[in-house]
């Protein structure tokens, strides 16, 4: 009897649906929804489902007339079978759910099955801002019949570019020699490299399905997801940020690569992965807190590198220390819990953790 995944389910669907999947380590989320947001108006509603809220086979598709994307993880992947996606969104990949997949080859593998049903009429979208997806790209065509368009920050012969200026980012695209801006004021997320990335694969996507039209318009629809770099409020000289979405070391990486003067709270259940890249982001941690069943291992993790810790028991300890360490320092400073860890130590899942937050 052959397993399959949940979302194999929709090409059983009886009308034609444009099918978007989006995939990646960390971002697929908010891209997700960026996505569902922007393709979204009176007249159509599209739907972000798979990995994301309740699962397809609780969702009533009956009124849904636009376009389905689905955010598709390393564990929905490797077990389709027929499913094709006319739209393929791969944003990054770094180490993660090894734990599963046994090595980082495996999980590579499941992720690359969101182009393998794509014919010469789908599109496959890369972002070749990290080295695996950079390779991926070099060697696609050999292993894949998707049309691929290549996005990225920092890469200047992508397809499509994003560059951020003081105030606005502006958007490349060779594929139809034009180049247009997007004011930073209209922006509803948080402004940082992760999301501009989450948002140029969200332009790339509308590029792909409607032209050019009208995407500036609809960039202030595109808001942050809880529980991701998700500002909470601030408190004389603090502002708390919640990303207990963090379940990863290279998804704190980002948030702290958002924000400076940190009080960087990190814990949990600790997953394979590699800080040495850490000493890069040193100098934006003012002080960490650590606390959860990993507590130990992180401790001798940031020991490596020139960062003051405190160790902690449990989130609420770790908390009421940087709040009373942070009501001490005359500086603006963030409280930024990206735990860079799994949940499972103490909460039902990171969104439970994030309400506790």
């Amino acid at each position: 009897i052959k397993i399959i995944s949940d979302i194999e389910f929709l090409i059983f669907l009886k009308k034609k649906r444009t099918i978007i999947g989006v995939t990646g380590t960390n971002g697929k989320s908010t891209t997700t929804k960026f996505i569902e947001s922007s393709l979204s108006d009176e007249k159509t509603n599209a739907l972000a489902c798979g990995n994301i809220g309740k699962p397809i086979t609780r969702k009533n598709l009956k009124n849904i007339n636009g376009e389905l994307i689905v955010e598709a993880s390393s564990f929905q992947l490797d077990r389709i079978d027929k499913l094709q996606f006319k739209i393929a969104v791969l944003l990054n990949i770094s180490e993660d759910h090894l734990d599963w997949h046994c090595d980082m080859n495996s999980y590579v593998r499941a992720k690359l099955k969101i182009f393998k049903n794509q014919d010469k009429e789908c599109f496959s979208v890369i972002c070749i801002d990290d080295k695996h997806c950079k390779k991926i790209s070099t060697t696609f065509k050999k292993n894949f019949k998707g049309c691929l368009i290549t996005i990225s920050l920092c890469d200047s012969s992508a397809d499509i570019t994003l560059s951020i200026k003081r105030d606005f980012v502006e958007i490349k695209n060779k594929k139809i020699q034009k180049v247009f801006r997007l004011k930073k004021n209209k922006f509803n997320f948080t402004q940082g490299k992760h999301n501009y990335q989450n948002l140029l694969a969200t332009y790339a996507v509308n590029f792909l399905v409607n032209g050019n039209d009208d995407f500036v318009s609809k960039v202030n629809n595109l808001k942050n997801l809880e529980h991701r770099i998700e500002f909470v409020k601030r408190i004389e000289n603090i502002s708390f940020f919640n990303d207990s979405k963090s379940t990863n070391f290279k998804s704190a990486i980002t948030a702290l690569d958002s924000l400076d003067n940190n009080l960087w709270l990190l814990g949990g259940r600790k997953k394979e992965g590699n800080f040495v890249e850490l000493s890069k982001y040193s100098k934006k941690i003012i002080h960490a807190f650590v606390f959860g069943e990993s507590k130990k291992e992180l401790e001798l993790e940031l020991k490596k590198h020139p960062i003051k810790i405190n160790v902690c028991d449990n989130i609420e300890e770790a908390f009421e220390t940087a709040f009373q360490h942070g009501m001490n320092l005359k500086q603006h400073i963030n409280i930024l819990f990206s735990p860079a860890c799994s949940s499972f130590d103490q909460f039902k899942n990171f969104s439970d953790r994030g309400k506790h937050f």
